[in-house]
């Protein structure tokens, strides 16, 4: 490796304390280097998404993988090696008998150069960050890890071969670097990045075709798998796949794809509001269990391809496929039209076009019931409930709070702090609203949240801090609040234990609770009182009163702000309307970072969990912090594993959790004005 051609960069900036080129932005991050060069740990102190991804070089369309929709991200890089029909990670070549293979270089998969204005420009829609320390202090890494026994592909590693990996993946980022990448290269695990000279030599030679085949089955169809079709097809009934990729137009949509036993369905994305839609993103769902409950998808925004192969985290935890499935597809919502690859399996792919039907639009079904529904439940138009109507609704709803089924009886045999959830109750839980009644009422009408609340499956679940609103223009404006809380009254007096308001900092008439100099916590109480009187003060004071602070099942605890950082059992949580100090932490926390060095640690949730008789793993969703980097959804935020924010008061997306085939897993969904479709 010859890092004396790598030049300094002189104009640095911190990201989370890293030092980054200025002009770099967070989520272009892209963390790539051999094993035990410090992937994951700069992932995690950059706060990026969990999980270790793969990308094969030698595929063609590898810039468009769906797991590089999320940034920053930790993958690992497939290598062309003679022989080998697909690129082999490094522990993969380990195992093939490394250093003896030989590398392509010329096999490497590049994307073409943008030549349109409105085309995609790939290489500058990443930022590579290739981490190459030297190779002693990788060995001592990989040696110490061999020791603790926790990563199986260190057993029996020597200097030599972890030299060999360094220097592959120099010469790829070299490779890349030419082809137009942004590309950064760090010599030491504290070392600050290097880029290659410009300007950058002749991009390397990439071949038309695939490698080389090595069977029957390549040289027959090994030219659909290396080149795009360039036919668009633009009429079917149904069309088989094998081992090809088809262009369709998209005016085909909605598609069943059908490979083995498994259904799978691909929509235009739509709004709520008829006569609409969105002309950019697909949504891809599984046929048979869409109609059986909380439901995942996938979305595919413009440019994305996902790829229904091996064990792709992303599309498994959002699009849960039936028990034993193994998929061998891609699919890419293209500029213009849908690539469908069929991946080499064993029956081939079956494509059929079924029409825009009414008997056939499943999304549409279900967005056209959930509509009726809302209406029937709010009435039409919707707006600001009459005084006497609204103190009804709330004398029920306290009344209810008096005997929470699944909260165990404190001290003075009250309803105490905790609700423990049965797991076959699924949960749909939603984070701070802050006056949001767009994305209250888009998360009513999507899925089959309401329905499975109507039929007591599920449980929706409020993490507090629905009042008050966000935007710096509207901070004294009351009026969404007591929409807001009309209708989330309304659906807990409708479904009972079946919704669930924790309580969070900005559900008080305190002094306290402020933002951006604004006194929200006496304008909420003045706004009352003037539009509903002294009597529905007093009842809204009873009712934040009454509330749970933290809710837990089998698989997930969920809190407004966060854990205690003292004391913290089980008894003391269910009795914590006696300790104060315990309620302002639950409400008020923030997780440890550098605008809060006070904030709780991952030992804090850890002892959470243990009070609860938790598994280590186990999910623990909070809101209340702020949005990091506009993002709705912060996993693992702070560095903690498992530990997730969620915010549902974005005016661009609803953000909520719910659980999907036994996994609690983020869903977002597209925000849109509702409230004026309403009526209101």
């Amino acid at each position: 490796m010859d890092f004396g051609k790598l030049l300094e960069v002189s104009n640095l900036r911190p990201i989370k304390g890293i030092p980054y080129p200025s002009d770099v932005g967070f989520r272009h991050l892209i963390v790539t280097g051999p094993p035990g060069c410090g992937k994951s740990s700069r992932i995690e102190q950059l706060g990026g998404w969990p999980g270790e991804a793969f990308l094969d070089l030698t595929r063609a369309g590898w810039w468009r993988d769906r797991i590089l929709a999320t940034r920053p991200r930790e993958v690992h890089l497939g290598f062309p090696f003679a022989g080998q029909r697909e690129g082999l990670a490094l522990f993969e070549e380990a195992q093939e008998g490394a250093p003896d293979l030989i590398f392509e270089p010329q096999r490497v998969r590049l994307p073409p150069m943008r030549k349109k204005l409105r085309a995609v420009d790939w290489q500058r829609r990443f930022v590579l960050e290739f981490l190459l320390p030297p190779a002693a202090k990788v060995l001592a890494v990989r040696r110490e890890r061999a020791a603790e026994g926790t990563h199986p592909v260190d057993q029996g590693i020597y200097r030599e071969q972890i030299e060999h990996q360094l220097e592959l993946y120099f010469r790829v980022a070299e490779i890349l670097h030419n082809a137009g990448f942004r590309v950064l290269v760090r010599n030491d695990f504290e070392a600050n990045p290097r880029v290659f000279p410009d300007p950058a030599p002749e991009r390397a030679p990439q071949r038309r075709h695939a490698a080389p085949s090595v069977g029957w089955l390549e040289s027959l169809f090994g030219r659909f798998l290396s080149d795009r079709p360039e036919a668009v097809i633009r009429e079917l009934d149904r069309r088989q796949l094998a081992g090809e990729s088809l262009l369709f137009d998209d005016r085909l949509l909605p598609l069943e794809i059908r490979q083995g036993k498994v259904r799978l369905r691909l929509y235009r994305e739509r709004l709520v509001v008829p006569g609409k839609r969105m002309l950019d993103s697909l949504v891809l769902l599984d046929a048979d269990s869409f109609a059986c409950g909380v439901s995942g998808f996938a979305g595919l925004a413009p440019g994305e391809l996902v790829r229904l192969a091996h064990s792709d985290r992303l599309i498994k935890d959002s699009l849960p496929l039936p028990i034993g499935a193994k998929l061998k597809l891609s699919i890419e919502n293209a500029s213009d039209g849908i690539v469908i690859t069929d991946l080499h399996s064993d029956r081939g792919t079956e494509v059929v076009a079924l029409g825009d039907s009414a008997d056939e639009n499943l999304p549409k079904i279900r967005r056209d019931s959930n509509v009726r529904r809302v209406e029937r439940l709010f009435g039409r138009p919707l707006v600001i409930r009459s005084t006497a109507a609204a103190h009804e609704t709330l004398r029920a709803v306290n009344a209810r709070l008096e005997s929470g089924t699944w909260r165990p009886l404190d001290a003075d045999k009250k309803p105490g702090g905790l609700v423990e959830l049965p797991l076959e109750l699924c949960p749909i839980i939603v984070g701070d609203l802050h006056g949001n009644v767009d994305n209250l009422l888009k998360m009513l009408c999507v899925n089959s949240f309401l329905e499975e609340v109507e039929a007591k499956r599920a449980v929706l679940i409020f993490l507090g801090d629905a009042v008050h609103p966000e935007d710096p223009s509207r901070l004294a404006d009351m009026e969404s609040s007591l929409l807001m809380m009309d209708l989330i009254l309304r659906l807990m007096e409708t479904y009972s234990d079946h919704v669930i308001y924790v309580r969070g900092n900005h559900d008080s008439f305190s002094s306290e609770v402020t933002k951006g100099g604004v006194p929200q916590g006496r304008l909420w109480r003045k706004h009352v009182k003037q539009m509903r009187g002294v009597d529905f003060l007093q009842d809204m004071e009873d009712f934040y009163a009454s509330l749970p602070l933290i809710v837990a099942s089998d698989d997930f605890v969920a809190c407004h702000a966060g854990p205690p950082q003292g004391k913290v059992s089980r008894r003391r949580l269910i009795n914590a309307a006696k300790h104060s100090s315990l309620v302002h932490e639950l409400t008020w926390n923030r997780f440890k970072g550098p605008g809060h060095p006070a904030g709780y640690s991952k030992h804090d949730v850890r002892a959470l969990r243990s009070a609860l008789d938790l598994a280590p793993k186990t999910t623990m969703l909070v809101s209340h912090n702020p949005q990091r980097d506009g993002q709705s959804v912060w996993l693992r935020a702070g560095g903690i594993k498992y530990h997730h924010v969620i915010h549902s008061a974005d005016f661009e997306e609803l953000a909520l959790f719910a659980r999907i085939s036994g996994e609690i897993v983020p869903l977002r969904y597209r925000a849109e004005p509702l409230l004026g479709f309403f009526g209101g």
